[in-house]
């Protein structure tokens, strides 16, 4: 026997908060992978960064000078007679964009493995007309517009994967937040509930500060497989979390096994039912001064017509039960 903060329906609200982290976690992680990661799959990801083996450059760029940097047309072979074809976007100025174009003539037998990001970590307007410019154009040899990208690559205007990161931590945070408030607030209500009727109970009682076990030579009614013991003037629930009534203030005692009386907590209602539990309500004169405590176990008029009903009485004949 000890104190607990958190019962059966603490701790079932609790695996309830993890799944919905967990479910967090994979749906954003669904959502922003691409962007997250750097794939090494041989061709221009749909999304974030990629490594591709760059097999054909013309030298001759089509266009110069957009933000500092050229456009090239440039490909990378899906099989040894297929090549894709798009437009690159390089800064000349690089190490990386001198040796590519210096070793144009060899990359059909030795790709060059770059580093990139599909339209850049923005789309550029400028670039993709020039690239629908291209693709239109008879000019362009046949088989280069027969097999041309829709889109451009860019080895300079890379997504910003931390950025992204960031992003992505404050969508599945979010999305925690909203689906597990409420699980989240009712645990925070019933630790909290539990340590402050904690407190107040070994204050009236502090010889059973430390060894609550010492309750029961001491209880006029014990019961471990609800959970509830009645010592002195309080009925004390220790098989979930822990609560007190004071039974000097009860004029009645509701069982409740329906949701009437779980409005105090919107999640106690599914928690009752999962972890087959009740709830005791004491109410004072006229209704007043509500009083409210969990039992382990879901208490029944034929169970509750033994001993749990016995034990009230016992302690007063004034205190009526009722089942809802």
């Amino acid at each position: 026997m000890k104190v607990r903060y958190l019962g059966k329906n603490g701790k079932t609200a609790l695996l309830l908060s993890a799944f919905i982290a967990f479910l967090s976690v994979v749906f954003t992680w669904g959502l922003f992978k691409d962007s997250i990661k750097t794939h090494d799959s041989g061709w221009m990801s749909v999304r974030g960064n990629s490594y591709i083996g760059i097999s054909y450059i013309d030298p001759n760029p089509i266009k110069t000078d957009i933000d500092g940097t050229n456009l090239y047309i440039a490909g990378y072979s899906l099989s040894e007679q297929l090549t894709n074809y798009f437009v690159l976007q390089a800064d000349p100025n690089k190490d990386e964009t001198k040796t590519l174009l210096a070793n144009a003539d060899q990359l059909q037998q030795n790709p060059q493995r770059v580093l990139g990001s599909r339209n850049g970590s923005k789309p550029n307007p400028t670039i993709q007309a020039v690239v629908k410019e291209v693709s239109e154009s008879p000019d362009v040899d046949k088989e280069i517009r027969l097999y041309f990208e829709d889109d451009y690559f860019s080895i300079t205007d890379l997504e910003d994967q931390f950025q992204s990161s960031l992003i992505a931590f404050g969508v599945g945070t979010l999305i925690y937040l909203v689906f597990a408030t409420a699980p989240n607030i009712y645990i925070f209500i019933q630790c909290r509930r539990a340590k402050h009727q904690a407190k107040e109970f070994f204050a009236l009682y502090p010889e059973l500060m430390d060894q609550l076990q010492s309750m029961e030579s001491g209880a006029s009614y014990l019961d471990r497989k609800v959970g509830l013991a009645i010592y002195k003037d309080h009925l004390v629930s220790f098989g979930q979390s822990f609560g007190i009534i004071d039974l000097r203030k009860a004029k009645k005692i509701v069982i409740a096994n329906s949701s009437r009386y779980y409005s105090i907590n919107p999640l106690f209602l599914l928690l009752a039912f999962l972890s087959r539990s009740s709830s005791l309500v004491a109410l004072g004169a006229k209704g007043k001064s509500k009083q409210t405590v969990e039992v382990a176990h879901r208490i029944n008029k034929q169970d509750a017509s033994c001993d749990f009903v016995q034990g009230i009485q016992a302690y007063s004949d004034n205190i009526d039960i009722s089942f809802q």
